[in-house]
Formats: structure tokens, C-alpha cells, sequence
């Protein structure tokens, strides 16, 4: 995912999602115009939330989320309220073991 279009780097989407409880990976995207060392997407995957048994509404919902912390990164009230969100959904989608 191309976060350059919002003005930001992939390791700030990264770290901040992390902060969140949303894990990604910090990607180079094709034609990137920046020096490799700044990349400017991250990379999605499914594995965890299907695992957990979430479906079409679900990732939709986290999306929502995603934008919204990446829209906001310097306000705190966002991020934690995107926090809290996240930690609901996965309470309702355990992980069993």
C-alpha cells in the first residue's frame, strides 16, 4: 500500500500501527521515487485475521481504522481511541489455541 500519497514514510505507518495493535511491514512500492532507505508503502496481509475468523466486514472495519491513525498521527486522542477499537475487535475474534 502506497502510504507516500498521504505524505508519509512506510516506518512511521509502520511504527505507528504497531503502537495500535496492527501489525505491517515497512515495503518498498513499485516505482518509488525515494531513496531506498525511505520507502514509502507497507505491506498488508490476512493470515492473522482470518486465523482468527474475521471476515469482509471485519477487514473493512479495520481499514477504517488504518486510515484513520494514518490520517492522524500526531493526535493522540485518535490513537488511542483507534487502540481501543482494535482491542475490542480482537476480543471478539480471540486467538485460540
Amino acid at each position: 500500500m502506497d502510504v507516500a500519497s498521504k505524505g508519509l514514510a512506510g516506518q512511521a505507518v509502520e511504527n505507528r500501527l504497531e503502537s495500535i495493535g496492527i501489525i505491517t511491514n515497512r515495503n518498498v512500492i513499485p516505482r518509488d521515487m525515494d531513496n531506498p532507505s525511505v520507502v514509502s508503502g507497507i505491506r498488508l496481509g490476512t493470515g492473522a485475521v482470518t486465523a482468527r475468523g474475521m471476515a469482509g466486514g471485519e477487514v473493512a472495519q479495520i481499514a477504517e481504522i488504518m486510515d484513520t491513525a494514518m490520517s492522524n498521527m500526531d493526535n493522540q486522542n485518535v490513537q488511542d481511541q483507534a487502540t481501543k477499537e482494535i482491542r475490542t475487535l480482537c476480543e471478539r475474534f480471540p486467538v485460540y489455541r
